[in-house]
C-alpha cells in the first residue's frame, strides 16, 4: 500500500511539472508565426504572401519592423500554398499571432476560391475568428509589401490601424468569424475595408460590400460612413456645411423604427447625438441654435438621399434593416422572407436628426 502511494505521488508531481516546461528555443524555430496573410487570385489557383516578423519581435509585436521575412507561394489553392511552405521551409506554420488576413479584390470576387478558402480554415480550426479581414486594391501582395516601410509589422500596424480609430467603433471591421457567420447564414450586409497605397503606407480608400455573401461592390468613404453609422459602427461622424462649417457627432447613437407606408416597409431612422463645431466659435446662442438647425438639416438629407442612392444604383439596403424585421414586425418579415432582394428594393426611408450642439467655443 506504501509503494503505491509512492507511486501516485511520483506520477502526481511529474504531471504537474510537465506545464512548466514550455517551449525551448528550438521548438520556436521550428515554427513560423505570420502576423499577417495576403491572397490573390492567379489564372488557375492563388498566390499566398506569408509576412513574418523577426524571431525576436514575437514576444513584442509593437517593435521597430526590421524588414522581417516574406514568402510567397503561388498554387492551386490555400491548402496546397501551406503545404508547399512547410516542405520548403522545414518549419510548421502558427496562426497565434495572425492579425490580418488581406484578400486581392479578384480572388474576394471569385466565389468558388474564396469558399474553398473558408471551409479550408473552418475545418482546420487553426486561424482566430478574431483575425481582422480587409481587401486590397488591386493585389494583397502589393498592400503587405509595404511593410519595409513602416515602423512596426504590417500586421500590427494594420490592426493598431482600426481599433486605435477615432471614427470606427472597435467591432466595426470585420473579422474573420463575420465572414464565417456570413458563408453559412447569409443574412446581412458585409462592409470590407479596402486598402490602398497613401504615401508609402496601407490606408482605408473605400469599403466593399456583400449581402448575405453576394458582392455589391464598392462604396466611397462617405457612403460606407453613412451606413456604418446606420448600424451603430461609429464613434463620430462629420458633416460639412453650406458655410464651411465642419460639425462633428460625438458617439452617435441610430434608433430604427419599422413600419408599413403604402403597403410597402418603410424604415424611420432616428440619430442622436451631441456635436461640436470643429472649425470655429459660436458668438451667441442664437448662432447656436442657427447652427443646430443646420445641421440637423443637413445629417437628415445627407443620410437619406445615401440610402435612397445605394437601393437605386445598388439594390442594397445599407442600414440591414431586414435583420431587424423579424423581432420588429413578424407579419412583413414573413412576407419578405423569401425575397430580401424584392425588400431591399421597395424599402422606403424617413430621417429624423437630433443632434445638440455643445462645447462651440
Amino acid at each position: 500500500m506504501k509503494k503505491i502511494k509512492r507511486y501516485l505521488c511520483i506520477a502526481f508531481l511529474l504531471s504537474a511539472a510537465l506545464p512548466l516546461a514550455g517551449c525551448n528555443t528550438r521548438e520556436l524555430e521550428d515554427r513560423s508565426f505570420p502576423l499577417a496573410i495576403g491572397i490573390d487570385e492567379t489564372g488557375s489557383g492563388c498566390s499566398v504572401a506569408f509576412y513574418f516578423p523577426q524571431l525576436s519581435e514575437i514576444a513584442d509585436e509593437k517593435a521597430k519592423s526590421d524588414e522581417g521575412e516574406s514568402f510567397r507561394v503561388v498554387a492551386d489553392s490555400y491548402y496546397e500554398a501551406w503545404q508547399t511552405y512547410e516542405a520548403d521551409s522545414e518549419n510548421s506554420l502558427d496562426y497565434n499571432h495572425l492579425k490580418v488576413l488581406v484578400f486581392g479584390m479578384d480572388f474576394l470576387e471569385n466565389e468558388n476560391a474564396l469558399e474553398q478558402f473558408l471551409e479550408f480554415a473552418v475545418s482546420q480550426e487553426n486561424f482566430a475568428r478574431n483575425t481582422l479581414v480587409f481587401v486590397a486594391s488591386p493585389d494583397a501582395s502589393d498592400i503587405l509589401s509595404l511593410n519595409g516601410g513602416l515602423n512596426e509589422p504590417v500586421g500590427t500596424f494594420l490592426e493598431d490601424m482600426v481599433t486605435g480609430s477615432t471614427v470606427y467603433k472597435t467591432h466595426a471591421m470585420p473579422t474573420l468569424g463575420d465572414l464565417y457567420n456570413e458563408y453559412y447564414n447569409r443574412n446581412s450586409v458585409l462592409f470590407l475595408p479596402v486598402l490602398s497605397e497613401n504615401g508609402g503606407i496601407p490606408a482605408i480608400s473605400e469599403f466593399y460590400v456583400s449581402r448575405d455573401f453576394k458582392p455589391v461592390g464598392t462604396l466611397d468613404m462617405q457612403d460606407a460612413l453613412v451606413g456604418l453609422l446606420a448600424e451603430n459602427k461609429l464613434r463620430s461622424f462629420s458633416v460639412k456645411l453650406s458655410g464651411g462649417e465642419i460639425i462633428k457627432l460625438d458617439a452617435p447613437d441610430c434608433s430604427y423604427e419599422i413600419t408599413t407606408y403604402r403597403g410597402k416597409p418603410q424604415l424611420i431612422l432616428t440619430v442622436k447625438s451631441e456635436a461640436a463645431l470643429m472649425n470655429g466659435m459660436c458668438a451667441d446662442s442664437e448662432k447656436r441654435e442657427e447652427l443646430e438647425a443646420q445641421t440637423n438639416r443637413k445629417l437628415t438629407e445627407v443620410l437619406k438621399e445615401t440610402l435612397c442612392a445605394a437601393q437605386d444604383e445598388k439594390g442594397v439596403d445599407l442600414a440591414d434593416s431586414f435583420r431587424k424585421l423579424g423581432g420588429s414586425d413578424r407579419s412583413l418579415y414573413d412576407r419578405y422572407a423569401g425575397d430580401k432582394t424584392h425588400y431591399d428594393a421597395v424599402i422606403n426611408y424617413e430621417v429624423k436628426s437630433e443632434v445638440t450642439l455643445v462645447d462651440t467655443k
